[in-house]
């Protein structure tokens, strides 16, 4: 018969009472149903005559249990016991538990994908434990999982994101998991998804471009097709451009101020074809501005409030020392690229017509107008801005993981100032309104604020829940941030 014996370590040890002639105990099947190594066995010699022996079983890592071990001296027969814990002891130097959290199960849906689609995976462990443990993934060409994902510590299950290249071909990909880190005996996990090639090659091409005269403009146009090759083509060439569909590369250098809108066209073997347009425009340099927004929502009619922060959208505005003028004074600039430039929205009476041009070295633009607002909220998505920790759903893209009730985030946004009162400040998640535990100002950044909230019990889940940002004006009105998304899931033990 087999029984437990008393230990205290770590290890389990199970006592047979039987008899054979080898004197050698023989493991006849040490077995999990969901991990079939979950342990290992080790035998000591018997002899022919004795009344007990003992084996060894120890737990591998990702042990779950319960387990049941089956034993069975020569000519006998089989005897079983089942084993439903192990007691942890740490390895010397290291710390913590040796049973570690691995991945169990994978199942990721849709089952099939098109080119360029994304799939959602949900990724078992086997056991929920005190440490965070971090899960190795991979995939086939054409396919990108994040490098690692990590479990909090208790967590059990979590998902992840996975993108298919735009341009891969029909095929079936395979995506694995495996605990991180070089061990021994640790399995690993696949699931397998379908892609459906895209009809169409796949085309990319810049946004608007500026040239100055007598200077060369160039810039690649890249295509892809699951179809095989693709041919390039350009019409509606200005003059004294050129397109080499070889390379797919376009130049021009303009002799004179002009404006034209090129289209590229690629088309594969397959008869699929793709188009699209780029927009040119020459000129001697002096800065375009072209439209309004707000810095951080993108609202071409919220734009300004009293220190909020407001983007000029045009071109040629990264050189010579770019300078923004709202009604001829100058304003504090806090960002300039060649076709874009960030500004502190002045102090000046709600209702007022803010009349913005922007200056450089090579001359002066139009001026654009828009009014100053009492709020112009915006919550900021991009950079080392937004929400932190990045409330994102693990993907190859961004790094970040879904919050979880409890966590603490901050929101970075503009348009509210710096000393509101967190009374009157509240975050809406999903239908769910949660008020601002505190408002203050970023260090060292002029015109944003960062709101802070913590995440509650009762929060909605999902890889992207609404959230928007509402402020109470002192005349009873509200005003709202744009919308955004983040990732939030429930804590899964």
């Amino acid at each position: 018969m087999l029984s437990e014996c008393p230990d205290g370590r770590h290890e389990r040890y199970l006592c047979v009472y039987a008899c054979e002639s080898s004197h050698v105990w023989r493991r006849d099947s040490v077995r999990n149903q969901q991990q079939h190594q979950a342990f290992r066995a080790s035998f000591g010699p018997g002899s022919c005559g004795a009344t007990s022996g003992s084996f060894v079983v120890i737990a591998l890592t990702g042990y779950a249990g319960p387990v049941t071990v089956t034993a069975k001296a020569g000519g006998t027969r089989s005897y079983s016991a089942t084993i439903s814990s192990a007691n942890a002891r740490p390895k010397p130097g290291k710390g913590g538990s040796p049973i570690t959290s691995a991945p169990q199960a994978l199942s990721c849906a849709p089952k099939l994908v098109p080119a360029g689609g994304t799939a959602t995976c949900e990724l078992q462990l086997s056991a929920a434990t005190n440490g965070a443990a971090e899960v190795s993934l991979s995939a086939s060409a054409s396919v990108q999982v994040p490098a690692r994902v990590r479990a909090r510590p208790r967590q059990s299950a979590l998902s992840f994101q996975v993108a298919v290249d735009p341009a891969a071909p029909t095929q079936t990909v395979a995506i694995q998991a495996a605990l991180a880190g070089d061990r021994a005996g640790d399995a690993v996990i696949e699931e397998h998804l379908s892609i459906v090639a895209s009809a169409k090659p796949v085309l990319r091409v810049p946004s608007k471009q500026f040239v100055t005269v007598g200077t060369e403009l160039s810039f690649p146009i890249a295509a892809a097709s699951s179809a095989g090759p693709v041919t390039l083509a350009a019409s509606a060439l200005p003059a004294g451009a050129r397109f080499d569909s070889a390379t797919g590369i376009f130049a021009w250098k303009p002799a004179e101020p002009a404006r034209a809108t090129v289209t590229f066209t690629a088309s594969d073997a397959a008869g699929g074809s793709a188009s699209a347009e780029v927009a040119l425009q020459a000129g001697e340099g002096a800065p375009v501005l072209e439209g309004l927004r707000n810095a951080a929502s993108g609202s071409s009619e919220a734009v300004c409030s009293p220190g909020a922060l407001a983007t000029a959208g045009g071109g040629w505005f990264g050189s010579g020392g770019t300078q923004v003028r709202v009604n001829g004074a100058p304003v504090a600039v806090v960002a300039a690229s060649p076709t874009a430039v960030t500004f502190v929205c002045p102090d000046a009476a709600v209702g007022t017509t803010l009349q913005v041009e922007v200056e450089t070295a090579q001359g002066r633009s139009a001026v654009l107008s828009t009014l100053m607002r009492d709020s112009a909220l915006g919550i900021f998505q991009v950079g080392n801005l937004g929400i932190a920790p990045a409330a994102l759903p693990r993907n190859p893209r961004q790094e970040g993981e879904p919050a979880q009730p409890g966590d603490q985030l901050q929101i970075t946004v503009t348009g509210i100032a710096a000393d509101s009162d967190p009374g009157l400040v509240t975050v809406q998640l999903g239908d769910l309104p949660v008020r601002a535990e505190w408002v203050r100002p970023l260090e060292g950044a002029a015109g944003i604020v960062q709101i802070g909230v913590a995440l509650p019990g009762a929060m909605p889940v999902g890889d992207s829940v609404p959230i928007t940002v509402q402020r109470r004006l002192p005349d009873g009105r509200v005003t709202s941030s744009q919308t955004v998304a983040a990732a939030f899931e429930a804590v899964r033990h």
